[in-house]
């Protein structure tokens, strides 16, 4: 099993990535990743990180800062079979997706999920349950992931950029053997 976490600012004026930008996300400055996603992220924690704490984010441009505040979600709990899980903190984003583990050694995935419920809905309930179609192999096994995503949009309005999004993510990634 494996858990992660994180918090990320998308900040953009004009359609273009604000790049100057001091972002601060639950006291950990933010640094720009210009290469690929081209917003502020910050991994957390578990030992920092509580689902459904509040997490101050604050970002400065040009001089003028403003606040935000996002609450974590997530607590997630996968069920043994790989045919559901939960989570005790909803987010507004939540989704999940399966793909067959290639190679046990070097733990490749196979780049093709055979489940993402983002085919049928943009945001999940929990329980949430997962097809048996999603494990279509007997014999093989699948890396679940669940992801709970709390999106505030319309972020750092006083401040006027175009688009600004705060996105706080739970992450917990199960192997399931079929």
């Amino acid at each position: 099993m494996e858990k992660s976490c994180n918090a990320y600012a998308i900040i953009k004026r004009n359609g273009e990535p604000v790049t100057d930008a001091k972002v601060v996300i639950n006291g950990k400055e933010s640094p720009f990743e210009g290469m690929y996603l081209k917003q502020y992220i910050v991994d957390l924690d578990y030992s920092e990180f509580v689902p459904n704490q509040k997490v101050k984010c604050s970002i400065t441009i040009d001089g003028k800062t403003a606040e935000e505040e996002v609450v974590f979600p997530g607590d997630i709990t996968p069920s043994s079979d790989g045919s559901s899980v939960s989570w005790k903190y909803d987010g507004n984003s939540d989704f999940i997706f399966v793909q067959e583990i290639e190679s046990e050694e070097t733990g490749y995935l196979n780049s093709t999920a055979s489940y993402q419920s983002t085919d049928n809905s943009s945001d999940l309930s929990s329980p949430a349950s997962i097809p048996a179609s999603a494990y279509p192999k007997t014999g093989t096994s699948y890396l679940q992931t669940t992801v709970i995503r709390s999106l505030v949009y319309n972020a750092f309005s006083s401040l006027s950029p175009k688009t600004a999004i705060i996105t706080a993510s739970d992450f917990l990634s199960e192997k399931i053997a079929k």
